[in-house]
């Protein structure tokens, strides 16, 4: 080997023994500052750790109890619309009443709609009565037997002395037993087609009550009126708020968890406790986990929303929609 070779790989070997000797220090400052760590025992293969991920706990067993804050919000919030068009003639409810569900609130009118209700049953009644009516059966039937006896009369007549009855008068007599058995078919198949008729009727007149009762404006849910946007007599369009109820005996109260201390898979169903720091004193409200949004968003977070009893106090609810609240997963 050449000299002017071997002499500048002399010179480098200090720096490469150098560099073996602080190797986990060059790879950090290589990879910038809280990018990565090398770690493991000599020997052994080198693990690396990047400090800017989140490390996620998967044991639900690990749940840690810890308060989060959050806000109550409404679980129903329902703005009662028209189904029909027509005039508000009743209001039947006002401006913070409590009402139960199916309750009626308002009415629109139905003058028209029992009308043809009236009708349909009219209908209804007329096409039960033909279809309990089976005397075309009945007199086909006789017709039939009577036609089928002259029939047999006059053959056995030609039996005993031939040529009774000519060939013209027999060719008759079978039309007639013909005649009469198309005629049971035919008042068989009117019968049949009546009792079809009844089921027709029935479905109209389903249809008329539904256009009654589509006109009278019930509760979807129970809870308190807090708005009407119509008056008594004000013309409705159907899709037309007319109230709007909220529900305020159950709320939710929605906040965050850190995915990296509470697994996500161990949430739901959980109870929690939540307190409210507006009110007086130590109240403390209960309720349960009832969704755990699967996105996480920044800083490692991810929604939870629980679901908790709402309580009166002196004829008010205690919890408020936009109150700020203090959630304990337990």
């Amino acid at each position: 080997m050449k000299p002017y070779i071997i002499t500048p790989l002399l010179l480098c070997l200090p720096l490469i023994a150098w560099a073996a000797s602080n190797e986990d220090t060059v790879f950090r400052n290589a990879a910038g500052a809280g990018a990565a760590a090398r770690t493991g025992a000599p020997g052994t293969a080198s693990t690396f750790v990047f400090d800017d991920q989140p490390s996620y706990t998967q044991d639900a067993s690990l749940i840690a109890s810890q308060q989060e804050t959050g806000y109550i919000t409404l679980i129903e919030d329902v703005e009662v619309p028209s189904q029909e068009a027509g005039q508000l003639i009743e209001i039947l409810v006002k401006e913070g009443e409590s009402v139960q569900q199916e309750q009626e609130l308002a009415r629109i009118d139905d003058d028209q709609a029992k009308m043809a209700m009236a009708v349909a049953e009219a209908k209804l009644r007329s096409g039960l009565r033909k279809a309990g009516n089976d005397v075309n059966i009945r007199y086909a039937q006789a017709a039939k037997d009577v036609a089928q006896a002259e029939l047999d009369s006059a053959l056995e007549a030609n039996r005993k002395v031939p040529g009774t009855f000519p060939q013209t008068e027999l060719n008759k007599l079978r039309l007639a037993v013909t005649q009469a058995t198309l005629q049971i078919e035919q008042a068989t198949h009117d019968y049949e087609v009546a009792q079809n008729d009844v089921d027709i009727l029935k479905t109209e007149l389903a249809a008329a009550r539904l256009g009654v009762k589509r006109r009278l404006i019930i509760a979807p849910v129970a809870g308190i009126v807090v708005e009407r946007f119509r008056h008594q007599g004000e013309w409705v369009k159907p899709g037309d708020p007319l109230l709007r109820l909220i529900r305020m005996d159950e709320v939710r109260v929605k906040f965050t968890l850190d995915a990296r201390q509470v697994p996500m898979a161990g949430v739901h169903g959980k109870k929690v406790e939540v307190k409210v720091p507006s009110l007086l004193g130590s109240e403390t409200f209960e309720g349960e986990v009832t969704f755990v949004n699967p996105v996480i968003e920044s800083g490692s977070r991810y929604q939870v929303w629980a679901e908790i009893t709402n309580r009166r106090k002196d004829g008010v609810w205690m919890l408020q929609p936009g109150m700020p609240a203090e959630a304990e997963v337990k």
